[in-house]
């Protein structure tokens, strides 16, 4: 599914994301370990690494969250151990009907939207010190 995203970008993004989490990771030595960063464009930002063996748990997830009308907008971006990089929207609407939105199933990600996300993880660095 993930054939427009160079390696070289995908390493790069692991590797930043994985020097914002190796405070945690280190010192807790657990297999899952997320930091949250909340962003001067009021976007709050869950950044998670996953060591658990398995093709199905990504082992890097980074989730933004928006506010949008009626509610906050969720995208998730997800990188397997098999290197499949997909995106997954999820608009949480509050009324007061109970309806159950649906999903989108995940989508690809484009080289251009994974230099996107990239600058962001460097942008979440600096937000740190």
């Amino acid at each position: 599914m993930q054939d427009h995203v160079s390696e070289a970008t995908l390493m790069s993004l692991e590797n930043q994301a994985y020097a914002l989490l190796s405070d945690r990771s280190v010192a807790m030595a657990t297999p899952i370990v997320t930091k949250k960063f909340a962003t001067n464009d009021n976007r709050l930002i869950y950044v998670t690494q996953c060591s658990i063996a398995e093709s199905a748990v990504p082992k890097l997830r980074i989730q933004t969250f928006e506010r949008i009308a009626g509610g906050v907008m969720e995208t998730s971006y997800a990188l397997y151990s098999d290197r499949r990089f997909e995106r997954t929207d999820n608009p949480m609407i509050f009324t007061e009907r109970k309806v159950k939105p649906e999903l989108a199933p995940p989508v690809a990600i484009s080289e251009a939207e994974a230099q996107q996300l990239l600058a962001l993880i460097a942008h979440l660095a600096t937000l740190e010190g």
